[in-house]
């Protein structure tokens, strides 16, 4: 499926492929952040915090916000920690404010590919 072509281009992590990746995801509408983040594309964040954002009320799945970590740079403040906790709560607060820190940092964040887990 086109889904798994997606996720395996992330796993080579090959940067020459996100814009097939970018087709893909404009074609099937889904954003395919873990791969885009794979791939180094900026843009990924924004979606990544739209996801993240559409779970307020529930738990995150704890790659989603090492992921966020890992791409930016930025410390969510150890809420991945401990390891053996694979969901975490995220209020809505501080949600807004990963999305106001993304905001002010966006054009000047360096963005780091972050490899998929297989």
């Amino acid at each position: 499926t086109r889904s798994t072509a997606a996720y395996a281009l992330g796993l080579i992590g090959d940067a020459s492929a996100l814009p097939a990746v970018r087709k893909l995801a404009e074609r099937d509408g889904q954003k395919y952040w873990r791969v885009r983040l794979a791939l180094g594309d900026r843009d990924a964040v924004d979606d990544l915090l739209g996801w993240v954002a559409q779970r307020a009320s529930y738990m995150v799945d704890r790659e989603a916000i090492e992921a966020f970590e890992a791409a930016t740079g930025m410390d969510t403040g150890g809420g991945c920690k401990p390891v053996y906790k694979p969901f975490q709560k995220l209020t809505a607060r501080r949600i807004a404010g990963l999305r106001e820190w993304w905001e002010k940092n966006r054009d000047k964040a360096e963005i780091k590919a972050v490899p998929i887990r297989p």
